[in-house]
C-alpha cells in the first residue's frame, strides 16, 4: 500500500478496519491492487503525516496500551479522521477518550470536532468555556462556528450579570433579557475609535448649521449681484 510514494503494510489496518479486512478476504483477480509490490493499493487523498499518526497508535507494542502516545489535539484529530473514514470503531473511541482528557484545548476546536463526528457530550462544556473566556470574537471564530451560533453566544454573554450570594460574594447568572444602559452614559468616543466605520477618516469639526449659514450668505450675495432689468415705460 502506498501513500505519497511511501510504502506501508496493510496488515495493521486490516486488524482494526472492516474496510481493509474485507478488501483482503474477498477473492480478487491476479492483477488486482495490493497483491504484489509492483501493483500496490494507492490511497489517494490521504496525507502521509496523518497516516503516520494513525500507525503510531496501531503499531506494536503500543496498540492502545499505556503510556498513551504524546500527540496534540490536532494530531489526534488526524487519527480520528482516518479511523472514522475506515470504520475503525475501537480506534475512534480510543481517540475520542484521549482527546477529551487533553488540557487547555481551544473550545472552538472541540466544537468543530464534536459537530463533525457526532460527539454531543463535548458541545455544552465547550460553549460554556466560550461564554466565560475573556478573549473577544474574531472573523475566524465566525467562520468556524457559524454566524448564527456566534450571535446567540454574544446574546447570552450580553445577558450575563452578577448575582449576589447573600453575603457569600457574587456569582453569575444569565438574565432573561439584555440589560438596558441609561441614556446618560455616552460611548461615542470609544465607538469612533473602535469601530471600522471610522477608520482612516478625517474628523470633520464644523457644524452643519455653519454650512447652512454660509450657503445662505453666499446665495444672498450672488442674488444681489444679478443686474436688474429696466422696466419699459408705457406710452
Amino acid at each position: 500500500m502506498t501513500i505519497d510514494r511511501s510504502w506501508f503494510p496493510i496488515n495493521l489496518l486490516a486488524k482494526e478496519s472492516e474496510v481493509f479486512r474485507d478488501m483482503m478476504e474477498i477473492p480478487a483477480p491476479a492483477q488486482a491492487e495490493g497483491l504484489t509490490d509492483e501493483n500496490p493499493i494507492r490511497l489517494d487523498g490521504v496525507l502521509h503525516d496523518d497516516f503516520v499518526k494513525l500507525l503510531t497508535i496501531l503499531a506494536p507494542p503500543q496498540r492502545f496500551k499505556e503510556p498513551v502516545p504524546t500527540l496534540s489535539f490536532s494530531e489526534w484529530t488526524s487519527v480520528l479522521k482516518l479511523a472514522d473514514m475506515w470504520c475503525m470503531d475501537v480506534v475512534k473511541e480510543h481517540a475520542l477518550a484521549t482527546m477529551n482528557q487533553i488540557p487547555k484545548v481551544d473550545p472552538i476546536d472541540k466544537v468543530v470536532v464534536a459537530r463533525k463526528y457526532g460527539v454531543d457530550s463535548w458541545l455544552a462544556p465547550s460553549f460554556d468555556a466560550l461564554l466565560r473566556r475573556s478573549q473577544p470574537w474574531d472573523e475566524q471564530d465566525v467562520e468556524r462556528l457559524g454566524l448564527s451560533t456566534v450571535l446567540k453566544l454574544v446574546e447570552l454573554r450580553d445577558r450575563l450579570q452578577p448575582h449576589s450570594q447573600y453575603g457569600y460574594g457574587f456569582s453569575w447568572e444569565i438574565a432573561s433579557a439584555r440589560q438596558e444602559i441609561p441614556g446618560s452614559v455616552d460611548f461615542c468616543g470609544t465607538i469612533t475609535v473602535e469601530l471600522p466605520d471610522f477608520k482612516g477618516k478625517e474628523k470633520l469639526d464644523f457644524k452643519l448649521t455653519d454650512v447652512e449659514e454660509t450657503n445662505v450668505e453666499e446665495t444672498s450675495r450672488e442674488v444681489s449681484q444679478i443686474p436688474r432689468s429696466k422696466k419699459k415705460k408705457r406710452k
